[in-house]
């Protein structure tokens, strides 16, 4: 199966992981810098120093992480349902000493109690070649002006109803819609496991609130056929 190829993959030397610590390190250097610059105050220069690290600056290196990424997708229909998922978020924060441990506390307590729950913390990244194979088909995918690949991690992966299923825990889910996010992760992972992207569903929810849509309506436009109505008039002609 291509997600367990994926999965099993991740701990190995054949995995990428450089790509993710390197994010991760410029993302904290760019962090550092920026705060230095906030609290010097008294240096009228200092609006022009927002960090550069290795030649990076701030702005280039949030672009890297999907979950900072903006970019446009179709209208979508949001899904808003009562699900599994909210018991099992009000069950695990229970458990939660501080907002810190919050999601790996939920993490954890998905891959103990829930069945259908794989996987979590999955890295997931896209590449230059898989925006181009895309929107050779006609995806509507707007990142020409972001760095690649775009990386980020998947909160929880689950298997059930004939779907691949990405969660994104999201603390106050009814106030935000991290759309273009989870499409992302989507399109990564159908990227890098060879799947079509109407195998994968996508979810954001608290322990209140579940949200869900089909990432593939979010970048595909779905085109009417009229192949069966020119054969139509062919036929009477």
């Amino acid at each position: 199966m291509p997600i367990k190829s994926y999965l099993e993959k991740i701990p190995t030397s054949k995995f990428p992981h450089h790509i993710f610590k390197q994010h991760k390190q410029q993302s904290s250097d760019a962090e550092t810098a920026k705060n230095k610059n906030n609290n010097s105050k008294n240096n009228q220069s200092s609006g022009a120093v927002i960090a550069k690290i290795n030649n990076i600056d701030n702005e280039n290196v949030l672009e890297q992480r999907a979950s900072q990424l903006k970019i446009k997708t179709l209208k979508i229909k949001k899904l808003p349902k009562n699900n599994l998922a909210n018991k099992l978020a009000e069950l695990a924060l229970n458990l939660t000493k501080n907002n810190k441990e919050r999601h790996k506390t939920i993490q954890n307590f998905f891959l103990i109690n829930d069945s259908t729950t794989i996987a979590t913390e999955i890295p997931v990244y896209l590449t230059n070649d898989d925006i181009k194979y895309f929107k050779k088909r006609n995806f509507k995918i707007n990142i020409e002006n972001y760095r690649t690949p775009v990386t980020g991690h998947i909160d929880i992966l689950q298997i059930r109803n004939g779907l691949i299923h990405i969660l994104d825990y999201k603390p106050d889910a009814s106030k935000i819609s991290p759309v273009e996010q989870l499409t992302i992760y989507a399109l990564a992972l159908a990227s890098r496991t060879k799947l079509d992207l109407h195998s994968f569903k996508c979810t954001w929810f608290d322990e209140n609130n579940y949200y869900e849509f089909y990432p593939l309506h979010a970048v595909y436009l779905k085109r009417l056929s009229v192949m069966p109505i020119l054969e139509k008039d062919k036929r009477n002609a």
